[in-house]
């Protein structure tokens, strides 16, 4: 990746995105939420350690939501 002047370039393959600033700041914002709610979940999973589904729940959310703010992060 490239980071020149106003906008951040993303070589991939044959072709080279252009994401604005404002893209870039609606993007980080995301992937702050989606960490700050992930941090949230690891806590609450600490607390229902021994209520099995529930547990696996929360496992499943966590992953959903990592699996966003890695797509936010790298569109394709």
């Amino acid at each position: 990746m490239l980071v020149q002047g106003r906008y951040r370039y993303i070589v991939g393959g044959n072709k080279v995105n252009k994401i604005s600033k404002n893209e870039k700041k609606q993007r980080e914002e995301a992937v702050l939420y989606l960490r700050e709610r992930v941090t949230y979940l690891w806590e609450s999973l600490k607390k229902v350690s021994d209520q099995p589904s529930l547990h696996a729940k929360i496992l499943r959310q966590i992953k959903r939501l990592e699996q966003k703010s890695r797509i936010i992060i790298l569109p394709r």
